[in-house]
């Protein structure tokens, strides 16, 4: 079936990053939301983009508050090992322990079957965050989009300074970003687990992205420790 309104992949990728990038700077208190949600608006404009790919701040919500994240989530992730995809499981419902935890099904019916790990959901929404500034420092022209559609829109900052502030939340902890979980989905292909103790995400244009995940961590320590040491 042909859609000719739809953008291509890359400029569909240009226009979630540009997101990304304009979402954090409001909640940086870099510029206003509202000046933000009208960059957002000009971007999808000057892009091309489908009313009906424009959620963003009508549906933004925190990580943990996004019911259907595990139902979109599901099948997206493979083991490395076995080839299945993770699933969803709760540990410990109903205590203070409870835990989301993403994991091999082959692993679940018996542990040590595969070689990959379980991974628990707070890492993997941390690890989406990652992927998202892996990608726009990839991708100069989301920056360069957001940096114009909020000069565009009347946005009275220097070019210079907005481009420090992108700059800013490009080196960031993860843990300090905001994520809109619908524009990481919107762009993801796949992910997967591998054995060595990594996860690689695909998105719709091709491009990988491999970040390494902390190791021997739970829900009840520090959330710093969530800090990966690698990416690529």
């Amino acid at each position: 079936m042909h859609y000719p309104e739809l953008a291509t992949v890359q400029v569909r990728l240009t226009y979630r990053l540009t997101s990304f990038l304009l979402e954090n700077l409001a909640a940086g208190h870099a510029v206003e939301w509202m000046d933000a949600s009208r960059a957002h608006r000009h971007a999808a404009e000057t892009l091309g983009i489908a009313n009906r790919e424009l959620p963003w701040l009508a549906t933004r919500v925190g990580p943990q508050g996004h019911n259907s994240f595990g139902r979109r989530m599901s099948g997206k992730i493979i083991c490395g090992d076995c080839g299945r995809a993770f699933g969803h499981k709760t540990w410990h419902s109903g205590t203070p322990n409870r835990a989301d935890v993403w994991e091999c099904p082959t692993n679940y019916v018996k542990r040590g079957t595969c070689a990959t790990s379980h991974l628990y959901q707070e890492v993997l929404l941390v690890k989406m965050a990652e992927a998202m500034q892996v990608l726009a420092e990839r991708n100069r022209a989301a920056f360069d989009q957001a940096v114009d559609s909020l000069q565009s829109t009347g946005v009275r900052r220097r070019s210079s300074t907005l481009r420090t502030a992108i700059d800013a939340i490009l080196t960031a902890s993860a843990m300090q970003l905001t994520l809109h979980i619908p524009d990481f989905l919107a762009v993801l292909e796949g992910g997967c687990m591998l054995t060595d103790g990594r996860l690689g995400f695909v998105f719709i244009t091709g491009e990988a992205v491999t970040l390494d995940l902390p190791q021997r961590w739970s829900p009840v320590m520090r959330s710093g420790e969530l800090a990966a040491t690698g990416r690529c």
